[in-house]
């Protein structure tokens, strides 16, 4: 007995494999074609967020020195009006003394002169 040969019958084969008019091979390269610009998408998202935060710490920790500079500027400025006023004061106390030694010299001299001119007189 010889065998028959069946014919191959390829639509019935694939047609278990369609599924809403496509076959299982295009639903996979459908899904692998989407995938990649998908996960390119998530990862700049991510990446942005990420530098994002990371812009934001930066600023506020320049925030914080900007702060403690001006704080520190403040104080320094504080201590030179302090050392500026000393110095005022001890220039003026200088002034001061020799204002009086000048007056007291311009009285011996108006006292030497007077004398001159008692014995002249």
């Amino acid at each position: 007995m010889k065998q028959q040969k069946r014919p191959k019958n390829y639509n019935t084969r694939r047609k278990q494999y369609i599924v809403l008019g496509h076959t299982v091979f295009e639903w996979i390269q459908l899904i692998a074609t989407l995938t990649v610009p998908i996960t390119i998408g998530l990862f700049t998202l991510g990446n942005s967020f990420q530098q994002m935060n990371q812009s934001k710490s930066q600023f506020d920790v320049q925030l914080r020195i900007a702060a403690e500079n001006r704080q520190k500027d403040l104080l320094i400025a504080s201590e030179n009006r302090r050392k500026d006023m000393d110095i005022a004061a001890e220039n003026r106390q200088k002034d001061l003394l020799i204002a009086s030694e000048n007056r007291r010299k311009d009285l011996d001299i108006a006292a030497e002169n007077r004398k001159k001119d008692l014995k002249i007189a």
